[in-house]
């Protein structure tokens, strides 16, 4: 706080000034009467007129008085008056003036005059007291009479302050001095030099604020930051590169505004060029801060205003997150150019240095980008990094913004299944449930609960079925058929014909026994019967209901189907290593068809042709077909699901979908494990990643129940932690969304455990901010500024004004007048003090003067 004040010492006039003058009378009389009695006492009637004016006659006698000394004359006893004629002179001097300023100080209540009025009469008391002590001088002694005088003199000085009570009156201005933020923006696109040959953008803001530095700094508590992502404080002529990768406005203003004693605080002031581009609202989200006064100063011009000004720039790249391994994928890039109209340039596609793609692009005069469209076909999994460059033109003042990069995740393509079953029947739940939690598969099952009604289940997402397909078209959604329980006579005969074809184009069918399935089910002689690798007999063929192991065949023993899962099943003579619950019974199928392998046969039961097929398969024109005849696989899952223990129950199905679809290279994982997806290596400052996780646990099932924690581990030493909780609708899925992170580069570590056992750990990481992306845009956006400093109640200034801005600023220092008055009255118990003092040192005095014999 500044405190400048004005102090006036305050009387009460008219008491003063009549005090004054009855002391200045009384003086004059005293000194007077002295002349009087030497003019009687020593018969010089002659000087009596001269006591009408005292002075002159006091003046007479001096001068008489040294003119007879000079003679050489010895003064007669008794010749002399009471007093030297030099003090009876200088007493009624005092005396006149007293009367004189008392005469003019009536009725004033200018502080100098009373002022001088009291020194006044305190001066003349006290040398009038000390002319009568020098009478006696030679009687007391130096120290008692200056004991004496000054005793007096104290005394006078009391009763005057007592009688008086001038009292100190005095103003103060206060100014309070708060805190001024000054805020400049050290990103790279301040780096920019508007014009050639001046400095660039950062460095003619340090030069506007170093000039009125001194200036601010007399009225506010002055505090400098430069920011970027963040804010840092800044040093005064220290001021940093402007390097900064990215330009986050509303995360530099928050920490400013965390930093500020918000009641302290009188404004801020922001200079940039307004470049915002780390996402979200700058002005809604300050404004829910309760900002104080943000004044923002725009630093830079309209490049694409100025003559002479030639520029290419990408302006935009739209490419998909993802896409699928050997599909055509699109990339779409908007280029903007200004002062290049009617020229030729290649917009290039190139991953690794490698041309991927390239077009040709004749710019155009018109306003707003032009879109040029690249294609590429990925040839393998895994993250594609691609760069998209425009060779910069010789004309151009900057090349950064020719260049920009996009990201692709390339995958493979899930297994699409349909599961259709005509009753709920035990093999039915868990079975969908495991093809559901397959992170490998699609699924969408299809289960009768009333004639015609089906219901639909399962993890597949954007198709809706009311039952089987119908159309070709909506059949070639699909992969993998499997079929149950279900009637001939639920299909239509285009329906079949129609799955025939989908099955030759390259998808796979499984039919599984049942009571309505393959001959009892009345397929003998349709479409369904020709695409199945068996004979299904007519619909009297019946049913096997003795409890049998599966016994493979050799061709059984080496298919992917039932690879690893040999021990569970009789394979020749040899007995199964591990006790496999029974299955129910089967189907019994007429027979195989020439060129289909038959895998597994019941142990002891034999038809026409032979054991009775259990398993058998084939390839049907481009596709593959299976035809399973039991139905009761659920149990091989239970009793070893129950001691935590391996079944084939889950490798069994998962290499039969595999195996229809023609993609045994995707293999199925038996161990627990998490597989961590973050959707994109790069993000855009301000942008929020998202994280996923597929959690598998025993024998490789998706979960719902695990516990999911994850860390992010930043530039540094940052770290944080986060969880992720099931996603919804999903199946084994986890996922969080992170709060948006500074740019740079980041790892993040996620790890899975159910019923506190660890299932696994992934890792993967993950860049925020690109090269470059500061010169995406060059122009100021003076738009943003000013909306910024209109809804916080600031203003927008240009460069050229920032002087008003200081100005405007200190004109609007908060002041306060303060009246206070310091006095005898207002101080408790001061008079009483004072009043005891004054006593005393007239007791004193009387006794002093008593004690020498004094008058």
């Amino acid at each position: 706080m500044l405190a400048m004040g004005e102090t006036r010492l305050l009387f009460y006039p008219e008491g003063l000034a009549s005090a004054a003058l009855v002391a200045a009378l009384v003086g004059g009389a005293v000194f007077t009467g002295l002349l009087a009695h030497w003019v009687v006492r020593t018969r010089a009637w002659g000087l009596a007129p001269l006591l009408a004016l005292p002075p002159v006659l006091a003046l007479v006698g001096w001068l008489r008085s040294r003119a007879a000394r000079s003679d050489g004359a010895e003064a007669a006893p008794g010749s002399q008056p009471v007093l030297p004629w030099w003090q009876i002179l200088a007493g009624l001097i005092l005396a006149g003036v007293l009367l004189a300023v008392a005469v003019g100080a009536y009725g004033s209540t200018d502080t100098g005059t009373g002022l001088a009025l009291l020194i006044l009469l305190a001066l003349a008391s006290a040398v009038w007291v000390f002319f009568f002590y020098l009478r006696v001088y030679t009687d007391l002694g130096r120290l008692p009479m200056g004991v004496l005088l000054a005793m007096r003199v104290a005394a006078i000085l009391v009763l005057v302050l007592l009688i008086f009570k001038p009292l100190l009156s005095y103003e103060e201005r206060l100014e309070h001095r708060t805190d001024l933020y000054i805020l400049i923006d050290s990103s790279r696109s301040m780096s920019v030099s508007d014009w050639p040959d001046t400095p660039n953008r950062l460095a003619m803001a340090a030069t506007q604020v170093q000039e009125y530095l001194g200036r601010l700094a007399a009225a506010f508590n002055v505090k400098l930051y430069t920011f970027d992502t963040r804010a840092r404080e800044a040093k005064a002529g220290e001021w940093p590169k402007p390097v900064g990768d990215a330009t986050n406005l509303t995360r530099g203003l928050k920490d400013v505004l965390a930093a500020a004693r918000r009641a302290d605080t009188g404004a801020v002031i922001l200079m940039s060029d307004g470049l915002h581009n780390a996402g979200g609202s700058v002005v809604d989200e300050i404004t829910a801060q309760g900002s104080p006064p943000i004044y923002t100063v725009g630093v830079g011009t309209d490049l694409t205003a100025q003559s002479g000004y030639q520029d290419i720039s990408i302006e935009n790249v739209r490419a998909p997150d993802e896409s699928v391994v050997n599909n055509i994928a699109q990339i779409t890039v908007d280029v903007d150019a200004v002062g290049l109209a009617d020229r030729s340039v290649q917009v290039e596609l190139r991953e690794a240095d490698k041309l991927i793609a390239s077009e040709d692009l004749r710019l155009d005069a018109r306003p707003g980008g032009q879109a040029v469209t690249l294609l590429v076909t990925p040839d393998r999994t895994g993250r594609h990094t691609y760069t998209v460059r425009i060779p910069p033109d010789p004309a151009e003042r900057r090349a950064e913004n020719n260049t920009r990069d996009v990201h692709l995740l390339v995958t493979d393509p899930k297994i699409r299944v349909l599961y259709i079953e005509g009753v709920v029947r035990p093999e039915y739940k868990p079975l969908k449930s495991l093809l559901e939690t397959d992170p490998n598969v699609e699924l969408l099952a299809l289960v009768q609960v009333r004639k015609g009604e089906f219901l639909q289940a399962g993890s597949m997402k954007g198709v809706t079925l009311a039952g089987f397909p119908q159309t070709i078209e909506d059949m070639r959604k699909f992969d993998v058929y499997l079929i149950g329980d279900v009637d001939r006579s639920y299909f239509s005969a285009p329906q079949l014909a129609n799955l025939k074809t989908a099955i030759s184009e390259g998808r796979g069918l499984a039919m599984i026994g049942g009571y309505n399935s393959f001959g009892p089910g009345g397929y003998e002689g349709t479409p369904m019967e020709e695409i199945l690798p068996v004979l299904v007999g007519p619909r009297t063929i019946g049913q096997e209901t003795t409890p049998f192991v599966l016994k493979l065949t050799p061709e059984g023993a080496a298919h992917p189907i039932l690879f690893g899962t040999k021990d569970f099943f009789q394979y020749q003579q040899e007995t199964p290593r591990e006790r496999l619950p029974q299955l129910k019974g089967c189907t019994i199928l007429a027979g195989a068809k020439p060129g289909a392998l038959v895998l597994a046969v019941h142990p002891e039961r034999t038809g026409a042709a032979g054991p009775l097929i259990v398993l058998a398969v084939q390839q049907y024109g481009s596709g593959r077909t299976a035809a399973f005849a039991a139905d009761t696989t659920y149990q091989w899952y239970l009793p070893f699901r129950a001691v935590g223990r391996e079944s084939p129950y889950v490798k069994f199905w998962s290499q039969m979908v595999r195996w229809l679809a023609n993609k045994e290279v995707k293999e199925h994982g038996t161990e627990p494990g998490v597989d961590l997806l973050v959707r994109k290596p790069f993000y855009n400052p301000g942008e929020k990643p998202m994280i996923r996780a597929k959690v598998r646990a025993e024998e490789g099932r998706a979960t719902n129940y695990a516990d999911v924690v994850g860390v992010l581990l930043g530039p540094g030493d940052d770290r944080k932690t986060f969880s992720l909780p099931l996603a919804p609708g999903g199946v084994g899925l986890y996922e969080a969304e992170l709060d948006a992170p500074d740019p740079g580069q980041y790892k993040v570590v996620v790890e899975a455990k159910k019923e506190g056992k660890r299932l696994g750990l992934d890792e993967t990481e993950f860049s925020v901010g690109r090269p470059n992306q500061e010169f995406d845009r060059l122009s100021i956006d003076r738009g943003l500024l000013k909306a910024l400093a209109q809804a916080t109640g600031g203003e927008y200034y240009e460069p050229a004004s920032f002087g008003d801005l200081v100005q405007n600023l200190r004109n609007r220092t908060i002041t306060e007048d303060i009246h206070r008055e310091l006095g005898i009255h207002t101080v408790p118990g001061l008079f009483a003090i004072l009043f005891g003092v004054f006593l005393a040192l007239v007791t004193a005095e009387w006794l002093i003067r008593k004690h020498y014999q004094l008058n």
